[in-house]
């Protein structure tokens, strides 16, 4: 019987020692990972914010410009016309 024990506690003892550290792993792994994807989430709520600002500053301007474009500058033509003289 003692005989059949030994291994099984051997085995124990060697994953004890294997196992050693892995809760800490795991733990810097999902604290990385928590904060990347809170990064991302704060991020892209700043973009959005940012889209519906310009969205609020462009229908602004828009309320504030006259509803008809002024008309463009006449120029003056240099050449003389044909059939005046000169």
């Amino acid at each position: 019987m003692r005989a059949r024990l030994r291994p099984a506690l051997e085995n124990t003892a060697l994953q004890s020692t294997r196992d050693r550290g892995s809760v800490s792993l795991w733990v810097v792994i999902f604290a990385f990972v928590t904060l990347a994807l809170l990064i991302l989430i704060v991020d892209g709520g700043q973009v959005i914010v940012a889209k519906s600002r310009a969205a609020d500053i462009a229908e602004q301007a828009a309320r504030a410009s006259p509803s008809r474009p002024p008309a463009p500058p006449r120029t003056t033509s240099t050449r003389p016309r044909s059939g005046t003289a000169t």
